[in-house]
This record gives C-alpha cells, structure tokens and sequence, in this order.
C-alpha cells in the first residue's frame, strides 16, 4: 500500500536531460550500498531520490531528484512540526518544488507536491518516513564513517521524530 526507498545518484558527474525519460539505471537503493563507490560520490552534494508510492500512484519519483541527504531532513523536520502545527511547508533543497503536508482530521495527512495530491493515513505514513529515514542515515554511515558526526545530526532529528510520536 505505502512503499518508501531512498536512491543515491552513483556518481558525483551525471547527466539528466528530461525528467521524464530518466535512467533508473543511475540510482542505488540505499539498502545496496555496497554497489556505491564512495570515492565517486560527493557527499556534500549527494544526488538522489525518494521514491513514495501509495496505491500505485507515485508521490515522489525519480524525476524528483535532488540533494537526498538534505530532502530525508526537510521531510523529517517537517513531520515533527506537524506534530504541534496543523501544516508544515518546505520546497526541495536544490530546486523551487513545494511540499505542502496538511492534517485532515485525526487519521490523515493530504500531501502536496507541486500539482500532485495524495490523501494518506497519518500514522502509517510518518511510521513509515521513519523507518525509511532511519535506513537511509544508516546506509550513510557506512557509506561515509568519516563524515559521522555530520550524520548523526540528522540521525538525532530522525529519533526526535520517534519520539513526538511515540513510535
């Protein structure tokens, strides 16, 4: 029903000509990383995706691209402010695409990505932004131990938003 995954771009030097003839062939799930090349990535500038898919209908995609790392904290931040606030907004680290998160009642959130609208279980997705949020920071860390005090920053916000929800 709700399928959440992070991809990394797998090289620092790509072309993408037309979002909407991406190659696939170009992101690694995190959860592969073993298939990435440290060394041919730049990890302040790390390309990727996260990829939402609810009911078959694609929330985010591939042609949503962008500084992954930095998108993981924006949904996270956002997330947690909606804990105390009714909506939360946040555009992509690297382009001017807008995210509107909005509760609907006690059970839903409407989310909104430029033109597209989906309406999702609230608890089921921040469940799940968790868990793939948690993977994904993980990964980092073992893709880049030096860099671990960097990421544990966002680590320590990814508890933060198990702990505002009680997850």
């Amino acid at each position: 029903m709700l399928h959440i995954e992070s991809y990394i771009i797998r090289t620092k030097k790509f072309s993408i000509r037309d979002i909407n003839n991406i190659d696939e062939d170009l992101f690694v799930d995190v959860k592969n990383i073993q298939s990435l090349d440290a060394s041919a990535l730049d990890y302040d500038y790390l390309h990727g995706a996260i990829c939402i898919v609810y009911k078959d209908k694609v929330v985010l995609g591939f042609k949503h691209w962008d500084l992954v790392d930095q998108l993981w904290y924006y949904f996270i931040d956002a997330l947690i402010q909606l804990k105390s606030d009714s909506k939360s907004e946040f555009t992509f680290p690297d382009q001017p695409l807008l995210v509107s998160i909005e509760k609907k009642g006690l059970d839903y959130l409407t989310i909104r990505i430029q033109d597209s609208i989906v309406h999702v279980p609230s608890m089921d997705f921040i469940a799940s932004m968790y868990e793939s949020a948690k993977t994904f920071f993980d990964c980092l860390l073992l893709l880049f131990p030096e860099k671990s005090s960097d990421i544990q920053i966002s680590i320590d916000q990814v508890a933060a938003l198990k702990e505002a929800y009680n997850l």
